[in-house]
């Protein structure tokens, strides 16, 4: 089976290379280093390098499908990777054409702060030099999975050019759908179409669809008309919808004085009320410490405590209960009318805007030297395959029918059946196997703390979901682990037990009972047939 398949993946990959833009399969380990370059960019600051995360073409080391079936594999925790693979000509998007990006990603080890989207970086007008690429690095499509925390999306962002002014803006999906996380392969495809439409899939299946003029922000076409910047508002411009009335006059009953509330004249004083009666009363408990020296620390005085007399809370003065006041009628103001002079709300004027421009090939991207992957991520061992470029949708649907799906199969045949088990043996394989928080631990040992410091004082929004995101979870797991090894199980049954020990007495007491009845009823019998028998013996 697995040579079958394996044979056939083979005989369709040959026949898709030839109509693909870019095909990569990582067949040979000898690629890295040679075709694909890890990035040598150092710091701004010195000669250290930027990117010190480590790069190997394997197999994978989960739920693999098949043999020497390797991929491009992330291997340091908590370090920021960089690496690049230059394409045999620059790739250009053709009128009237599709354009198709499309890769497996693997996270072995889940994900839980970090990024497996790739980058096909923009051809510029000097050669590309791999060794210096960094995240500045301009790119015209951004393409894949990204989590941190509670963000967790899949990213579809390209830089396009405004041919009026030659800016260039970063344009993001607005919603984008969510990554899937999982140990197995995952299919991340992307297809702009010559409408101006796109479309995401994962595993095959549409996610998201939308216009690359109506779902980006900032819109890639900007507004026809613009507020004029240099126009102000007329000094007459009445914005006032309503004004007072002039003419109206306050009524001459209208007491602005009146306060707002007044004493219930209505309201007598219980009869148990302690007018005389003080809330606190010294302790009379309370005795003079042994060592007060009445000439140093003065007249001792015991503390003062709650009169227990007050405790209903009827001491002291009794005032009258507030009730509101009848006649209360506040300031008077003047009634509101509509204003004559109303104008509405002012607002500068349109122009025609500068930057506006109309374009119907906005899908026709600018041209693509390379395809790289620049990532931060605290998970390592995230294996990168199959990844295919094609204008045509029906070849890589094709691709992916031969590679992916064969593959994905193959996972699954290999998942780890779920088992019944009993409560104790789940806790016990739970917490006794440290998989079960693993990739936590693993990533918190190669922690650069340098490097945490440095984020934190440079990128602090993306400090705090990342701490969120990596030690949150580590403290919920033992919580967990404390509360199951402390089970209240015990207790309970023992209950059940002492239960079942009363249940056990209450039938003996119950089979005794009849016993005894039984016996009566036999004695009973006796007697009368004695009695019988007597009788007859007198006749």
């Amino acid at each position: 089976m697995k040579l079958d398949a394996c044979l056939a993946a083979l005989t369709v990959l040959s026949s898709i290379n030839a109509e693909a833009l870019f095909v990569e399969k990582f067949e040979s380990k000898s690629l890295l280093g040679d075709k694909w370059v890890p990035s040598e960019a150092k710091k701004d600051s010195g000669d250290v390098l930027a990117y010190d995360g480590q790069w190997e073409i394997e197999e994978a080391s989960v739920l693999k499908a098949f043999d020497d079936d390797f991929g491009l594999v992330v291997k340091s925790p908590a370090r920021l990777h960089g690496i690049t693979r230059k394409f045999d000509k620059a790739i250009q998007i053709e009128d009237e054409k599709p354009f198709v990006v499309q890769y497996e990603v693997k996270l072995q080890k889940s994900l839980e702060c970090g990024g497996a989207y790739l980058k096909l970086l923009t051809a510029g007008e000097e050669e590309f030099n791999p060794t210096q690429f960094h995240d500045k690095t301009p790119y015209t499509i951004m393409f894949g999975p990204d989590k941190c925390g509670s963000s967790n999306k899949v990213h579809f962002i390209f830089r396009h050019k405004n041919p009026v002014t030659g800016q260039i803006e970063e344009k993001a999906l607005n919603n984008p759908p969510t990554a899937k996380i999982t140990e197995k392969s995952v299919l991340y495809t992307l297809i702009v179409k010559p409408d101006n439409k796109f479309e995401i899939r994962i595993d095959s299946e549409k996610v998201r669809e939308g216009s690359l003029l109506e779902d980006f922000t900032p819109s890639v076409i900007p507004p026809k008309e613009i507020e004029d910047p240099n126009d102000t508002k007329p000094e007459d411009w009445d914005e006032r919808e309503k004004i007072p009335d002039e003419s109206a006059v306050k009524p001459e009953d209208w007491d602005e004085e009146a306060p707002k509330e007044i004493e219930d004249i209505n309201d007598t004083k219980p009869s148990d009320w302690l007018d005389d009666e003080p809330l606190l009363i010294p302790d009379v408990d309370a005795a003079k410490p042994d060592d007060w020296n009445e000439e140093e620390d003065g007249k001792w005085e015991a503390p003062l405590v709650e009169n227990p007399k007050c405790n209903s809370g009827k001491c002291g003065v009794w005032q009258r209960r507030k009730i509101s006041n009848p006649n209360y009628r506040g300031k008077w103001k003047r009634p509101l009318i509509s204003n004559p002079n109303y104008k509405g709300k002012w607002s500068p004027k349109k122009i025609p805007n500068p930057e506006y421009f109309e374009d119907d090939k906005i899908y026709k991207f600018t041209p693509m030297t390379a395809v790289g992957f620049e990532l931060w991520t605290m998970q390592n061992d995230i294996l990168f395959d199959n990844i295919f470029i094609s204008d045509s949708i029906q070849d890589a649907e094709k691709f992916s029918d031969e590679t992916f799906k064969l593959k994905s199969k193959e996972e699954a045949l290999k998942e780890p059946k779920e088992e019944e088990s009993t409560v104790e043996d789940k806790q016990e394989s739970s917490f006794e196997d440290s998989s079960s928080f693993g990739p936590y631990l693993d990533a918190l040992k190669n922690i650069d703390i340098s490097k945490i410091v440095e984020l934190l004082k440079t990128e602090p929004m993306t400090f705090i979901p990342f701490f969120a995101a990596v030690f949150f979870p580590i403290l919920i797991v033992y919580f967990v682990k404390w509360a199951i090894s402390n089970p209240v199980s015990d207790s309970k049954e023992k209950i059940e037990s002492d239960d079942g020990f009363q249940e056990e007495q209450n039938d003996e007491v119950e089979t005794n009972e009849i016993k005894t009845q039984e016996e009566k009823e036999d004695n009973s019998l006796n007697q009368v047939n004695a009695q019988s028998d007597e009788s007859t013996d007198n006749e």
